[in-house]
């Protein structure tokens, strides 16, 4: 199978609601993500966190929400037909089946989604495995309406081992499931639910480290806030 070729220059393509401009690669690093089964179609979002080359090329890993996948029960879905990420030049990331990764039960909410290509210069998100504490304000970054990436500061209401919450919905946005929050320079976790009139719930990368660790080559050995 031939590689597609992906390189770029990290250029903005969107800004914060109130029109200046965040090159972070925490920001730049999220994507739409597209899930199709066989009668509907998912969108969401994905965050780039490790990029690995082999001799072919590159193997990029991507976190999301596994509820692109499985119910909030930890049921899964029937496989989906095919899973793209898409980048900002409108190229589309073909993820293979045995490349989607789904953590088992309803413990912990994010899966790790990979795609290899024969070049690359983007640059990955830093991960942070600390839960930011009530009261730390937070950036969730997803999609508008107009395909435009937008970032939204809320402050965290509540944080346990297993979730946080914020203190706002993400009703401005046109997709928001697996959107990353970030804290400071790192993502440290992702939404996981996002209802219009809801507050947003997430689920924090720390409930996930050793699967993560299992599933991201480049995780094993890479200093963390853990």
């Amino acid at each position: 199978m031939r590689l597609p070729i992906y390189a770029l220059a990290l250029t903005l393509v969107a800004g914060v609601p109130h029109g200046t401009f965040d090159e972070r690669p925490e920001i730049q690093a999220a994507h739409q993500v597209r899930v199709v089964y066989e009668h509907s179609t998912l969108q969401g979002i994905c965050t780039l966190v490790d990029v690995e080359p082999h001799p072919g090329g590159f193997s990029l890993s991507f976190i999301t929400s596994a509820r692109l996948f499985k119910s909030d029960r930890g049921e899964p879905f029937m496989p989906a037909t095919e899973v793209r990420v898409i980048m900002e030049d409108g190229v589309e990331l073909s993820v293979p089946r045995e490349y989607r990764y789904l953590p088992i039960g309803g413990f912990s909410d994010i899966a790790v989604l990979r795609a290899d290509v024969a070049a690359n210069a983007l640059v990955p998100a830093s991960m942070g495995f600390s839960p930011p504490p009530p009261g730390r304000a937070i950036d969730i970054v997803a999609f508008d309406r107009d395909g435009l990436r937008r970032i939204q500061t809320q402050h965290v209401r509540f944080t346990s081992t297993r979730f946080m919450v914020g203190d706002r919905d993400l009703s401005t946005f046109a997709d928001c499931l697996g959107a990353p929050v970030i804290d400071g320079d790192e993502v440290v976790g992702v939404v996981s639910d996002c209802e219009p009139g809801r507050s947003a719930l997430v689920t924090p990368l720390s409930v996930a480290f050793s699967f993560l660790s299992r599933h991201i080559p480049g995780l094993t050995g890479r200093p963390t806030s853990r």
